[in-house]
């Protein structure tokens, strides 16, 4: 770790973590690594799914359509190819949809009357943010991008609705923190 802070992110250190617990795994169990990295990778895939499913049910998509999601992401080819492949976008997959999810509560929760659920969904969009980081590095410039839309908010709403204006205020610096 000390070595990655110090040349910076050449690599990004979570997917040879993966490959590494598989590793670890592989030599206790005595199963090849490669089985055990598709058995974590299909684990992922599967995560996804049910990240995706939790974001379709908060915005309201019928049942219907989001079985109909949920099924074409387990088959999709361009998903199973890089759940079958070493590459590290299956890794980035369910934190890709994490950070979607956490935002979109985030949003939801702006609306109230309190801060705290603002702060808490703020901060942890800021680390899922960093894990994602970990996973691509090419998220790195993207991610202050996502934060805009309430950075934008709060100057909106300044005058007009000073809660909304205060907790988008609050959820954009504690995930910028």
């Amino acid at each position: 770790w000390q070595r990655y802070f110090q040349t910076g992110p050449n690599r990004e250190p979570l997917y040879p973590l993966l490959i590494a617990a598989s590793m670890k795994l592989a030599g206790t169990s005595g199963v090849s690594y490669q089985l055990v990295l598709k058995f974590l990778q299909f684990a992922i895939l599967f995560s996804t799914q049910g990240l995706c499913l939790l974001i379709l049910n908060a915005l309201g998509v019928s049942a219907l359509i989001s079985a109909a999601v949920v099924l074409y992401l387990g088959v999709s080819p361009a998903l199973v190819n890089s759940s079958l492949s070493l590459y590290s976008e299956i890794a980035a997959y369910p934190w890709v949809l994490l950070l979607i999810l956490i935002h979109l509560k985030g949003r939801q929760k702006i609306n109230e009357t309190i801060p705290a659920p603002a702060a808490g969904l703020g901060l942890a969009f800021g680390l899922t943010a960093v894990a994602l980081c970990l996973v691509k590095g090419v998220f790195e410039p993207i991610i202050p991008l996502l934060l805009f839309p309430s950075l934008i908010l709060v100057f909106i709403h300044r005058r007009t609705n000073k809660i909304l204006a205060r907790n988008a205020a609050v959820f954009t610096f504690s995930a910028a923190a």
